[in-house]
């Protein structure tokens, strides 16, 4: 289990929480909020001052143009 800790989530359907937890099980996300319990046997990363997007993946695309 890991919980990310402290930072601003931006969400896609519960707008912004600052200074939240997003708790992750098994590669999945189960919990996003403010008040969060965060089990004993988490890992805890500490994001404060950073911006987390739980559920964003990868932005980066391959698809580009090549010119003559």
């Amino acid at each position: 289990m890991l919980a990310i800790k402290g930072g601003k989530i931006l969400t896609i359907t519960g707008g912004v929480i600052e200074g939240g937890t997003v708790l992750v099980d098994g590669g999945k996300i189960v919990k996003v909020g403010k008040r969060i319990k965060v089990p004993e046997e988490a890992e805890v990363i500490d994001v404060t001052g950073k911006v987390v997007m739980p559920g964003l993946i990868d932005a980066h695309t391959g698809v580009y143009v090549e010119e003559d």
